[in-house]
């Protein structure tokens, strides 16, 4: 009867069963017979029961746990290289490096002007060893028409990631599980190391621990980073320390390796004073300067215009299209962190990918001059794309500044079931334009004191006094709620319930009818009336300020 098991398929449970079942004949646990007739059992005569007995550990024999790759293959399967093919540390020895190339020179043409293959072979060998990519590269160029070396292309794979370049067909492609040194090797020919199992972060730190010193401080850095964006910084923690002990390290290369750590970390603070440091104790790098400007821009914290001044000077040194794009983003943020906000959105232009960071900044940090020149929109223009708290962070500071509609723009609908703070923001644009109902409808059951204020002001537009007076209390404005008390004209009410100039003004009209008298007595009441008017209303004026001269 087939199990109701939905979308997920029992193919792997099956299989995983199957595979365990077979070790287990394999080793002698398990009985590998058909179903039939159940035998008779027998009476029990044994005293331990053969379950009754505990072992710590797998018993002799039966292996019992995950299988384990083949020798020689990755966690995938995949083929492995020896050790062997790129031990670089037994390459060289520690023979000094002019001994080297002067080795590396020798023997390459044999009789008759032929290409030694094994020379060749061995001149690549020692460049690698050197950390000369280009130089290993040009070497082999030598056996172009010759029928080439298994190892060549691994050499030749070496030699391009050694200098910073991508090889597309590198043979490290699948061997980022291996044991060996390998490990190192492909995880040098990713521009990213995936997440799980499938990286062997030990074999790869391992191994880069036993390269030659001059190569920890080449390779080291970018290793570093693939680690920390994996999200590995006890590893990457590892190759820092192993190339702050090469003998020619520098504590701008520790630095920056340390900023680049933190900044994985979130610890910005740190990461400002370490990309700081880097700068000072060695030459400006322009990986030094988009650390910099990275931990600014993470807590928006003003910036140096020599940081941009500096990163502009580094224009044309980008290699890549991916470096000079983190190169263009990293100048346009040191533009607005350092107050140039026009000059930034300049830039941005032509590099709008970096316009969701750069709004970020703005929005904080732009004079509201420079922040209303680019943020007022006409009511038909699409907004420039924000994150969407950066962008309510806009549409709030354009209402602070008393403009309604290009904050709308930028919110955009607004739905009922938006967040409180959408609904809020568009309560008090329509409120600016004067829409008491659309604020009413926005504002729905908000019931936050600011909410109740805004609330009331809107019922107060619409002449709804007596619910105005309400919300203005449930706001913690109770001054506000008495000041709505004459508006309503109930003399008696504010008489008891109004302020002081107000309550003593509404007396007068709350007065006692006067009774009937003769011509003198009237008189004498109307005058007394008249002089107690007088004296509310001259108290009533006194307690309004006069118009400033």
């Amino acid at each position: 009867m087939p199990l109701a098991t939905g979308n997920r398929s029992l193919g792997p449970l099956r299989d995983e069963l199957l595979e365990q079942i077979s070790r287990g004949a394999s080793q002698g646990v398990v009985d590998m017979v058909l179903p039939g007739r159940p035998p008779d059992v027998p009476a029990n005569d044994v005293e331990d029961l053969p379950w009754s007995h505990i072992r710590i550990g797998d018993m002799p024999g039966v292996a019992i746990g995950t299988p384990q790759p083949a020798e020689g293959t990755s966690t995938d399967g995949a083929a492995c290289l020896a050790d062997t093919v790129v031990d670089l540390s037994a390459w060289g020895g520690d023979r000094p490096a002019l001994d080297l190339l002067s080795e590396a020179r020798l023997g390459l043409f044999a009789e008759f002007d032929r290409v030694d293959t094994d020379a060749v072979m061995q001149s690549v060998r020692l460049h690698l060893y050197l950390g000369f990519g280009v130089e290993a590269l040009q070497i082999a160029d030598l056996l172009a028409d010759s029928e080439a070396p298994e190892d060549l292309q691994v050499y030749l794979s070496m030699a391009r990631l050694m200098d910073g370049q991508n090889d597309p067909e590198t043979p490290f492609g699948d061997m980022l599980g291996c044991e060996g040194a390998v490990a190192l090797w492909a995880a040098l020919a990713r521009d990213r190391l995936p997440s799980g199992p499938a990286v062997n972060v030990d074999a790869i730190v391992r191994s880069f621990v036993g390269l030659p010193p001059h190569l920890r401080r080449n390779l080291g850095p970018d290793l570093s980073e693939k680690l920390l964006q994996r999200g590995d910084a006890d590893a990457a923690r590892i190759i820092r320390d192993a190339i702050q002990r090469s003998p020619d390290s520098s504590e701008a290369e520790v630095a920056l390796l340390d900023a680049k750590a933190d900044l994985q970390a979130d610890r910005n603070d740190s990461a400002r004073d370490h990309a700081e440091r880097s700068i000072e104790t060695g030459a400006s790098t322009v990986e030094g300067l988009l650390a910099l400007v990275e931990g600014h821009f993470r807590d928006a914290e003003p910036l140096s215009p020599d940081v941009a001044a500096a990163l502009l000077a580094f224009q044309r040194e980008a290699a890549t299209d991916e470096e000079a794009k983190a190169l263009q983003r990293g100048l346009i943020l040191a533009l607005a962190l350092s107050d140039q906000t026009p000059a930034a959105f300049a830039r941005a232009e032509e590099f709008r990918s970096v316009l969701p960071d750069l709004w970020q900044v703005a929005q904080q940090r732009a004079t509201d001059d420079d922040f209303l020149r680019q943020a007022v929109l006409t009511p038909e223009a699409d907004p420039p794309p924000a994150k969407p708290e950066v962008a309510l962070a806009i549409a709030t500071r354009l209402v602070d500044l008393g403009f309604a509609d290009p904050a709308l723009v930028w919110l955009g609908p607004v739905a009922a079931n938006d967040s409180d703070q959408r609904r809020r923001v568009a309560a008090r644009a329509e409120m600016l334009r004067g829409d008491a109902r659309a604020a009413l409808e926005l504002l729905g059951t908000l019931s936050d004191p600011e909410d109740e204020g805004l609330r009331a002001k809107a019922l107060v537009q619409l002449g709804r006094l007596q619910p105005a007076r309400a919300a203005y209390e449930a706001a913690g404005l109770p001054e506000e709620a008495a000041r709505l008390v004459p508006w309503q004209a109930d003399w008696p009410k504010v008489q008891d319930e109004g302020p002081a100039p107000w309550s003593a003004a509404a007396s007068v009209a709350t007065g006692p009818t006067p009774v009937e008298t003769g011509p003198l007595a009237r008189g004498a009441a109307l005058v007394e009336e008249s002089a107690t008017a007088r004296a509310a209303l001259e108290a009533f004026l006194s307690s309004v300020a006069g118009p400033s001269p």
